[in-house]
């Protein structure tokens, strides 16, 4: 059984029951019909009254877009509408707009169509705000593809036209990428219906000639008339787009005008200021539109905003502090890099990562007020227990790399480290080879556990989940080099570095085309000629690959930060040690004889080793571009 509904009663009033009750709920059936009766007229149902002549004047001075809208009101206004007597309607509609004359064949319903519904002729669903003139007719780029088709896919399906009568089926150009992907190497396409009416209507003429040209003769001339027309109608709806383009702007700026003054009222002037969030609110979709801003609509839209501009404004203030951290890591850094220079032996600097992560650093420069600008002074405290850390660092990295020697020489003493064949590399190193103590101060390149402890401003990464590893393979081609060049296997890796033995690889010249020769160093040899054929190389041979070896690549030694004072254990550039010696320490004779060469790089940048090839006679060796490396002008400052 159907409930019934309730019927509300004024208060202090009893409810009516039984018989009563329904009486008054019939009642008010029929007053809510007979109200829904008299809306259902509605206005436009008095238009019938009116005179048609009277009517048609009231229509002539709406405008086309207006009158369209009109025509689907209703069956019987469309029907007035598109009738042909309406004709002189939508004439005069269109010339008080001052919009030109229809491309013919077009009727005027059709062009105001064409014009003011920016939809697809086609699938009548997609919206396409460019008006294919050509045609003319609007079409999604993905409805060519079904209502279009080539001249080669036409004759295919048995449309079989003579070639000087193509020219007159109506063609369309390819402007779209995406449909012209489609037709590969196709300019124009023509569309399918209208290439089926008109070979039917070719093929339905008399086998004549005088048929034949006359047919051709008033194709030709709709051909002409629809092509002059357009370059009268192109123009107009090109002009249109720009000016409907300016309103849409300047609604837009006049919106964001709007929206940024009741912003700052709101407080927040200083994400306006922003650049970043600026752009971020005009970018906005409450905010990016072509609508004005009412009261109402700020209503609507001002708590969005606020809460859009709080969340700006919290990653503002987290870039600010970023920024603010990166600054004060690339100041402390250079200040220990002097430090560094002056750094005693036999002590190596850590990682600047590892220094500026240390809690000492950690703490001034998180900590610190943003206001408050850090200088040198505010590292003193930190600076004095700065020497223990770098002795504690050194220890255990020593024990780590001994720890990984002995893990396959049980035996091994602490010298060894020293040695040609102690070489190792980490494990996030990208195979590349390391001596001692070189692998104790390298930076990985990746390291998996350091997300749980990532700082976002630090420059670098520190060293504490660092794998060393012992670098076999690289410590087997030591041997056969030794081996080849007769030196111990226990020579010193300074006496090593010094000969940096050259060999031949008849691996890698298998490699190569054309019999090339393939020579390479013992410091590059590490690291890319793993179990390769090694050959000994001649006096004359050797002679012949010095004289190829560029002396800039030579002078990428001088270039790096490895070179020590004997006197007092400052460490930089050669060019600035040897410059050190003579003022600091009144040296001017045998300079070189003061300092030493401690590399603590991989080995292919120690010496900066560049292969050579020797070409057979007659082939023509390449001519490799000089590279410039990436430092400035000597600007060395102690």
């Amino acid at each position: 059984m159907a409930k019934r509904r309730r019927i509300e009663t004024a208060s202090g009033k009893t409810p009516l029951t039984g018989a009563s009750a329904d009486a008054s709920e019939e009642a008010e059936r029929v007053v809510v019909k007979k109200k829904w009766a008299v809306t259902r007229q509605g206005t436009l149902e008095l238009m019938k009254e009116i005179p048609i002549d009277v009517l048609f004047e009231v229509f002539g001075h709406l405008e086309p877009h207006e009158l369209l809208q009109l025509a689907r009101t209703s069956k019987d206004l469309r029907k007035m509408l598109m009738s042909r007597s309406s004709s002189s309607v939508w004439k005069t509609s269109r010339k008080n707009a001052g919009i030109p004359d229809p491309v013919p064949p077009m009727s005027e319903p059709a062009f105001a169509n064409l014009l003011f519904n920016p939809i697809c002729h086609f699938c009548h669903t997609t919206r396409v705000p460019q008006i294919c003139w050509s045609g003319p007719f609007r079409c999604f780029w993905a409805d060519y593809h079904f209502s279009f088709a080539s001249a080669e896919e036409l004759s295919n399906a048995g449309f079989d036209l003579p070639a000087s009568i193509w020219n007159l089926v109506p063609m369309y150009p390819l402007t779209q990428s995406q449909a012209r992907s489609y037709w590969r190497h196709v300019e124009w396409v023509y569309l399918i219906s209208a290439a089926k009416e008109f070979y039917n209507e070719f093929m339905s003429l008399p086998v004549s000639r005088e048929a034949v040209r006359d047919f051709m003769d008033k194709k030709c001339e709709a051909k002409m008339a629809r092509k002059d027309q357009t370059l009268v109608c192109k123009p107009w709806d090109d002009n249109r787009n720009v000016i409907k383009y300016l309103e849409r702007k300047n609604v837009r700026e006049q919106r964001i005008i709007g929206i940024f003054d009741k912003l700052s009222e709101l407080g927040w002037v200083e994400e306006l200021m922003d650049q970043n969030s600026r752009w971020e609110i005009m970018r906005h979709k409450l905010v990016n539109q072509s609508r004005p801003l009412t009261e109402r609509v700020w209503g609507n839209i001002g708590t969005t905003l606020e809460a859009f501009l709080s969340s700006l404004r919290r990653d503002r203030l987290a870039i600010e502090r970023h920024q603010l951290l990166r600054d004060r890591d690339e100041h402390l850094q250079k200040l220990l890099r002097h430090y560094e220079k002056r750094l005693p032996r036999p002590l190596f600097m850590p990682p600047l990562p590892d220094i500026v992560l240390w809690q000492p650093f950690r703490t001034i420069i998180e900590n610190t007020p943003p206001t408050e600008i850090l200088e040198a002074s505010h590292y003193d405290d930190a600076m004095k227990h700065l020497p223990p850390f770098v002795q504690e660092w050194n220890a255990k990295r020593h024990d780590k790399a001994l720890g990984v020697l002995q893990a396959h020489q049980p035996e091994a003493p602490s010298s060894d480290l020293y040695l040609a064949t102690s070489l190792f590399h980490c494990k996030n190193g990208n195979g590349s080879v390391w001596s001692y103590p070189g692998i104790m101060a390298h930076m990985c390149y990746r390291m998996p556990d350091y997300e749980s402890e990532c700082v976002g401003w630090c420059s670098g990464m520190p060293s504490t989940h660092c794998e060393i590893l012992l670098a076999t393979k690289a410590i087997e081609t030591t041997k056969v080099i030794c081996q080849l060049h007769k030196l111990d296997p226990k020579t010193s890796l300074d006496t090593m570095m010094t000969l940096n033995p050259l060999v031949e690889c008849k691996t890698c010249s298998r490699y190569n085309q054309h019999n090339v020769r393939f020579f390479v160093r013992w410091t590059s040899a590490v690291t890319r000629c793993h179990g390769h054929e090694l050959i000994a190389v001649s006096e004359a041979d050797e002679a012949i690959v010095v004289a190829k070896e560029s002396q800039h690549d030579k002078g990428w030694q001088e270039t790096r930060e490895w070179y020590r004072c004997k006197k007092c254990d400052y460490k930089y550039r050669l060019k600035s040690v040897r410059k050190h010696l003579k003022k600091a320490h009144q040296i001017e004779e045998n300079v070189d004889d003061y300092l030493e060469y401690t590399p603590l790089g991989r080995l292919v940048e120690s010496t900066r080793p560049k292969e050579v090839m020797i070409y057979p006679p007659g082939k023509k060796e390449p001519v490799w571009p000089v590279v410039p490396y990436n430092w400035g002008p000597d600007s060395d400052s102690d």
